[in-house]
């Protein structure tokens, strides 16, 4: 196991044993080795990796009879992994009790949002990936393309880049459609004065980014624009306001406040941003009911937006490591509109795309 004496102090007394079955949570303690379908039984007797659990079950549950000491009296499982056909198999394979445990999972959230230096790397790294395919596809964005088809360009760019992702299903949309916070292509054909919202990123081994640009096809209008700047300023404020041990609901108020009395309070229906990492639960979200504070060396969104439906929507998103006594913003393309020629000119494109700032190619970090 990767992270062994981590999994191990999950159990509360010898008499305990858990199940860990959700993937994000596999790979964390197991390695990027651990295969979908796993398992793991873990108890102070050390901890046993089943590989084919969801295939098997029934010889697993089997399994579990004969793995399990005499002293073991309960079996703690993950509570949102777990279906309620398998615990009833569970209870009748096994003479102990089953407990579908929430504060399992939390237990476990508060290990994984804590980054360690090896998780940082492979977030920075699918960053720089994100960063460098969103200015190549800056490179071929024209009018007439439609949302469809901006989705594959920005897909196919990630994948070129080096993302390690099977499926791209990002969040893209241009014109009204972009009014939804969590648009996805219909088929609409981008037109004059369309926005294009891209909320996307990479992979690498397992660990993913999160950022959100907007478009614009030819000069934005004055309402555009005013509200580009709006939510720019927002995330701005809330950007300054991310720190270790600050309040999460604070740190969203720091952002929404701006919004709010500009009069488009109604406009933004989200939280501020959300924990990155493998997936699943890995720390408290930046939101108005969220009184957690922040802790250090965890990787969040700040991402403020205003929605305006039968108009357009606006979002700006960056992923930033909180350190103890600062932050690192992970995004480094501009927080600018990028507006692109009405006709397309690939000789105007790369002249343009080519000004914004990205990374040099990293290696992938080893685990």
């Amino acid at each position: 196991m990767k992270r062994e004496n981590l999994l191990l102090s999950l159990v509360p007394d010898r008499d305990t044993a858990i199940l860990l079955t959700s993937f994000p949570v596999l790979r964390y303690y197991a390695g990027d080795s651990v295969l979908e379908g796993s398992a793991i039984l873990a108890g102070k007797f050390g901890a046993l990796l089943y590989p084919s659990f969801s295939a098997e079950r029934k010889e697993a549950f089997r399994s579990f009879r004969r793995s399990l000491p005499p002293e073991i009296k309960r079996l703690e499982i993950e509570s949102s992994s777990v279906s309620a056909m398998d615990a009833f198999f569970l209870r009748q394979s096994l003479s102990i009790d089953i407990v579908l445990n929430g504060e399992l999972e939390q237990r476990i959230a508060s290990q994984r949002q804590r980054k360690q230096p090896d998780e940082i790397e492979k977030l920075r790294y699918a960053q720089q990936i994100t960063d460098r395919a969103f200015a190549d596809a800056l490179n071929f964005i024209h009018l007439g393309m439609t949302d469809r088809e901006l989705q594959k360009l920005i897909a196919d760019k990630l994948w070129e880049e080096g993302s390690q992702m099977t499926s791209f299903n990002h969040v893209v949309g241009c014109g009204e459609d972009t009014a939804d916070p969590h648009v996805r292509p219909t088929g609409r054909t981008a037109q004059r004065g369309d926005l294009i919202m891209m909320d996307i990123g990479a992979v690498v081994e397992g660990y993913g980014s999160d950022m959100t640009r907007m478009i614009s096809l030819g000069p934005p209008n004055d309402e555009q624009r005013e509200i580009y700047e709006l939510v720019k300023a927002s995330q701005a404020a809330g950007l300054a306001a991310v720190k270790s041990g600050v309040k999460c609901s604070e740190i969203d108020r720091a952002a929404r406040q701006v919004i709010e009395q500009a009069g488009y309070g109604d406009a933004f229906p989200h939280g501020l941003g959300h924990p990155v990492g493998a997936g699943g639960q890995e720390g408290p979200r930046l939101c108005r009911e969220e009184a957690q504070v922040l802790p250090f060396d965890i990787v969040v969104t700040v991402e403020p937006g205003i929605y305006l439906p039968g108009k357009f929507g606006i979002r700006i998103e960056d992923m930033v490591l909180v350190c103890k006594d600062k932050i690192e913003n992970l995004t480094q393309t501009s927080h600018e509109l990028f507006v692109m020629p009405l006709f397309y000119s690939p000789i105007a494109c790369l002249r343009y795309a080519s000004s914004i700032s990205v990374p040099v190619r990293n290696k992938i970090p080893q685990s």
